[in-house]
């Protein structure tokens, strides 16, 4: 069995664990996941406010699933795609996987269910809660309009819709005519 991973300053969550063990006891895990544990998570913030925190119910479903359940949470630093600044996001996303030790058979999993697959007994959970975050990061950010310093960089003015495109185009200055 690998060792535990414990950051000094605050209750980590266990690295490694038994999934199948945890559902069957019906155990529940509290704790934060430190940033230095997410590095695909790193490179697509500018940076991590806190850690995870992340609370999870491990428990066999009334269809004998065995369930991981619960909340993740976080603050990141993203970077507005208008103005290019920073900007604090609040990433937080609910957790709702079925543990499998095999693909197959996964497409008859209830829809309520996210796979969380696994290939030996021992799981890495900080692998799983950083790809649920991935998950969840914006495809896109921005600030709300009336703070974001790129609104004044751009227009959303009507466009004269009955102007011929090409008749613009001969009268900009660097037409040759």
């Amino acid at each position: 069995m690998r060792a535990m991973s414990a950051a000094p300053h605050c209750k980590a969550l266990p690295k490694w664990v038994i999934p199948l063990r945890l559902a069957a006891q019906g155990s529940a895990l509290s704790g934060v996941v430190c940033w230095e544990n997410l590095d695909r998570l790193r490179a697509l913030v500018v940076a991590g406010n806190e850690p995870v925190q992340a609370d999870l119910r491990f428990f066999h479903d009334e269809s004998g699933h065995r369930v991981v359940a619960g909340r993740l949470e976080t603050e990141v630093q993203v970077q507005c795609q208008r103005c290019l600044r920073n900007m604090p996001w609040q990433l937080s996303t609910e957790v709702n996987w079925v543990v499998v030790m095999e693909e197959q058979g996964m497409d008859l999993l209830p829809k309520r269910y996210d796979p969380w697959v696994i290939t030996q007994l021992e799981a890495n959970l900080h692998a799983a809660v950083e790809e649920e975050l991935l998950l969840a990061l914006p495809i896109v950010a921005y600030h709300e309009p009336e703070h974001c310093e790129g609104r004044r960089h751009y227009s959303t003015g009507k466009i004269n819709e009955s102007a011929n495109a090409f008749a613009i185009l001969r009268s900009m200055p660097w037409s040759e005519e």
